[in-house]
Order: structure tokens, then C-alpha cells, then sequence
């Protein structure tokens, strides 16, 4: 199996897939420079991960290359968390929408 330790940002939403297996999927997409790694946490660490990691921040990972060319996350650690500044939240804490006006 090939391995890698790869830093970068995370450029889409963390999406957690469970099935009627007791596994659970955490999946998103990972940037370096121009390359797009589409990257797979499962098992115990996958509801940690959720709630430690948000699109937008900076994190290594370290993964091996499953037989689909992605990569399964067994290690990670945060950097940077995302800048909020000027960002509007509704009362229950989501994000709105920056195309409409609101005021």
C-alpha cells in the first residue's frame, strides 16, 4: 500500500455517510496547489473528525491510497481555522447566504 503525508486546505463541506453497517463514512476534498485529493475518514475517529475539522481550514493528513485512488485518513492535525470576518450567522448559527441582501 502507498502511503502519504499530505498538507493542504479543505475546499468542500465534510459529509458523514452512515450505512446499515455500524461503519460510518466521513468524506471530502483536500487541495495542494492544483492537485484535488478526495480523502475518506472512517471508523471510531470519524465523528472527531466532524466536529474538529470544517471546510476552508488547513490540516495534514496522513493516508494510504485505497484501490479507487483515495485517500484513506488513519492520522490528522489542524493548523488554521477559517476567518469569519464580515460573515453573517442566522440566530441558530448557519452561515447565510452572501448573494442576498438581508437588510
Amino acid at each position: 500500500m502507498n502511503s502519504a503525508i499530505v498538507t493542504g486546505k479543505i475546499i468542500s463541506e465534510i459529509e458523514v455517510k452512515n450505512s446499515a453497517t455500524p461503519n460510518v463514512v466521513c468524506r471530502f476534498n483536500l487541495t495542494l496547489g492544483d492537485r484535488l485529493f478526495d480523502c475518506l475518514v472512517t471508523g471510531s475517529k470519524t465523528h472527531k473528525f466532524k466536529y474538529d475539522v470544517e471546510k476552508g481550514m488547513e490540516v495534514t493528513i496522513e493516508a494510504v491510497f485505497n484501490d479507487q485512488m483515495q485517500l484513506m485518513v488513519y492520522g490528522y492535525t489542524t493548523h488554521s481555522y477559517p476567518n469569519y470576518f464580515g460573515q453573517l450567522f442566522d440566530s441558530r448559527g448557519y452561515a447565510l447566504s452572501q448573494d442576498k441582501e438581508y437588510f
